[in-house]
């Protein structure tokens, strides 16, 4: 019997391509070049508006993760889950992050993202055992991260940049800081750059390990209300 090689290796191939397209999250395609926002890349879907809320619809296709491009900083809702579609969960089965929408798992919707207007920081979320996408980090800057070991939502700062006071919601939020780049950040205890503050060059995958200096018995956990980027 004489076997055709040619077929054999042929077949071998589609199927390992088969096997990458299968594990692989898929992109989504409807995109703008992206842009700078505040020194970090933002990419921004098509037709999206920057002062206008965007209604962008995006599916799961075989539990696989599809971004849908987007400018998110403004924050994003689920407007409707289709019929038929699995439990559209936040930070489970969809969520948002530097990317632009992200859904898995066979959630499939349309999401409504708001305007950002600048002036303070935003959320994103990469979703349970997902790290942060490199779009959006910075070449120079810091993201500050709501769980330790940088992971949870998370908001990012390019160099130069500040926040006398955090809004609420992010006000004494803060568990982790992983920085990028030749940075030198200041956290205080308090509004206004006031209280209690530590200089911090590298990254700190656990802020409860840093003691304050006028009590050793507190930690920075869940502790920070202004921020200073040099």
């Amino acid at each position: 019997m004489q076997f055709n090689l040619r077929g054999i290796g042929a077949f071998a191939i589609a199927a390992m391509l088969a096997a990458i397209i299968l594990f692989v999250p898929t992109r989504s395609v409807s995109a703008t070049p992206p842009q700078s926002g505040g020194g970090l890349s933002i990419t921004f879907g098509v037709g999206q508006k920057p002062d206008a809320p965007y209604t962008v619809t995006c599916e799961s296709r075989s539990h696989r993760r599809t971004y849908c491009a987007a400018d998110t900083r403004g924050g994003a809702t689920l407007q409707q889950q289709f019929p038929g579609s699995a439990p559209c969960v936040f930070g489970n089965t969809w969520g948002a992050d530097a990317e632009g929408v992200w859904v898995e798992g066979g959630c499939r919707g349309t999401f409504v993202v708001n305007p950002y207007t600048g002036g303070g920081p935003w959320w994103w979320d990469p979703g349970n055992g997902h790290r942060p996408p490199s779009q959006g980090i910075p070449r120079r800057g810091a993201c500050l991260f709501k769980e330790r070991n940088y992971r949870g939502e998370y908001f990012c700062m390019n160099n130069g940049a500040s926040f006398n006071l955090l809004p609420p919601g992010f006000n004494d939020k803060i568990s982790s800081i992983q920085v990028y780049g030749r940075v030198s950040m200041v956290v205080y205890n308090d509004a206004n750059f006031r209280g209690e503050n530590v200089s911090i060059n590298r990254s700190v995958s656990d802020l409860s390990a840093w003691r304050l200096n006028s009590n050793r018995n507190k930690n920075w956990n869940n502790r920070i209300s202004s921020i200073q980027l040099n």
